[in-house]
């Protein structure tokens, strides 16, 4: 059978890939405008940027739960290659203070990108660590990606994602998340009329979610109850002209997979909702 380590490192490796595919991310879930006091120019702007990154740190959640998943499963296959679970493997992987430290690095220069992730975990029972994910009862993950392009003379998009997320219960049929993180996103539009520069500061806090575990089955991670809250710090410039400046609270409540969203702008609010997964998919 394959040391826990490796199925650590699985999990880890996936988590790189999720900074990949973040950085391409179009948000293709079904959100249902119900009211929107709010009119401003930049308002589909933040919500898609607001949602996307709630999307992707629901995927770290399902990530980290595959871990546990596989690493209490004493049936795996010890021949599968690491390669079948991820197209990335880590540069290193050491112990460092009860950590996991996981370091992957990609440069593309042709593509003109850089990519580095800095993943620490680690697996906890009845609050004591310990090197493995079997039979563990928590599961902290600290999660550090950036993504930059390296050409800013034309139109990119980096960003800058710091994350520190605890999973409770991880033994039990319903798994409790808590914890922060937070992006930096910013992106440049430019053609040959004019350039618009967006910088997002996206903060998330993660209270009392609840991972219900059916049968080894996740449901992506998504929440069935719970709350998160952003507040972003929009920083938005046309041109020459002056840079602008909003601050935005995202307050989402979910049920069931379905988050009820409302957005305040200064005294004006809005009212969304957004399906993150569909608790009856087969």
């Amino acid at each position: 059978m394959r040391s826990s380590k490796f199925f650590f490192v699985v999990g880890l490796t996936l988590l790189a890939v999720l900074g990949l595919m973040f950085g391409s991310c179009s948000d293709d879930k079904t959100t249902t405008a119900n009211s929107n006091a709010i009119i401003h120019d930049q308002y589909d702007e933040t919500q898609e940027q607001v949602d996307a990154f709630i999307d992707s740190t629901l995927a770290v959640f399902h990530t980290c739960l595959n871990i546990i998943d596989i690493g209490n499963d004493v049936n795996a296959d010890t021949s599968t290659s690491l390669v079948l679970y991820s197209a990335v493997e880590p540069d290193s992987v050491v112990i460092s203070d009860e950590w996991y430290l996981v370091y992957t690095s990609d440069v593309d220069l042709a593509a003109g990108y850089s990519n580095v992730v800095l993943d620490s975990i680690r697996f906890l029972q009845n609050g004591v660590f310990q090197d493995s994910p079997r039979n563990a009862d928590a599961l902290n993950i600290r999660h550090n990606w950036d993504f930059e392009n390296l050409d800013t003379t034309v139109s990119f998009c980096n960003y800058s994602n710091n994350g520190d997320i605890t999973l409770y219960d991880v033994d039990a049929d319903t798994t409790t998340v808590t914890g922060t993180t937070s992006l930096q996103v910013t992106s440049r539009d430019i053609n040959d009329f004019i350039t618009v520069q967006r910088d997002f500061d996206i903060q998330l806090t993660l209270s009392n979610l609840k991972v219900e575990n059916i049968d080894g089955d996740y449901n992506f991670g998504c929440p069935y109850s719970g709350t998160i809250t952003a507040t972003v710090e929009l920083t938005y410039q046309l041109g020459e002209s002056d840079p602008s400046i909003t601050n935005w609270e995202f307050v989402l409540t979910f049920e069931n997979g379905v988050a009820s969203a409302v957005v305040t702008l200064g005294t004006k609010q809005a009212e969304y909702t957004c399906d993150f997964c569909d608790f009856n998919q087969q």
